[in-house]
């Protein structure tokens, strides 16, 4: 999917942020786009929840090296140029693991979410197909943050008012004894 340009760009900004706790870069051209290579742990659904004002078009998620984590999250429309320092403010503050938002919870259902534990060795894989509604990526990623679940990668997409979410989750002891509670915490009966 990415141009050698781009790869190299990543790359770029993966070794600036060797010596930094995270880096980001904003972009508003035609629409939002917040880039973030990250060393520290990122307060993901913090984030998405200060965010959800906006559409989110989609989000990828990957592993670099050396503990290195690229995030890219594409909104579906430009905001005011004078509401990027905020949005600044929001990414700095994502880094504080204490911060809490509080968020509604999105309609889920069971059959909308399919886990796969034996997806691979180490990687278990999460399909979600429901409904696009405010603040769904940023709950997931809450609740991902709450029972310490570590995304791998992710493709985030939106098309027609349906979110298409694949996520790549490191398989650990805590989500294979945890999978129900996880899945009990994001679904609604």
């Amino acid at each position: 999917k990415y141009k050698p340009i781009e790869i190299l760009n990543i790359s770029k900004q993966a070794f600036e942020c060797c010596n930094k706790d995270y880096i980001f870069k904003i972009t508003n051209e035609s629409h939002l786009i917040i880039e973030i290579v990250r060393q520290k742990s990122l307060n993901l659904g913090y984030l998405l929840g200060k965010m959800k004002f906006l559409d989110i078009n989609s989000m990828e998620i990957f592993k670099l090296f050396d503990g290195l984590k690229y995030f890219k999250i594409e909104f579906s429309e430009k905001v005011d140029d004078g509401d990027l320092a905020f949005i600044e403010e929001i990414v700095n503050n994502s880094f504080d693991m204490t911060k809490i938002i509080k968020l509604e919870k999105p309609k889920i259902l069971k059959s909308e979410l399919f886990f796969d534990l034996n997806h691979d060795k180490q990687i278990a894989l999460l399909k979600l197909e429901t409904k696009n509604q405010k603040g769904l990526l940023a709950f997931i990623a809450k609740v991902f943050d709450e029972f310490g679940v570590d995304i791998v990668d992710a493709k985030i997409h939106t098309q027609k008012n349906i979110a298409r979410d694949l996520f790549l989750i490191e398989k650990n002891e805590s989500l294979c004894e945890k999978l129900d509670d996880i899945i009990d915490r994001l679904c609604v009966e």
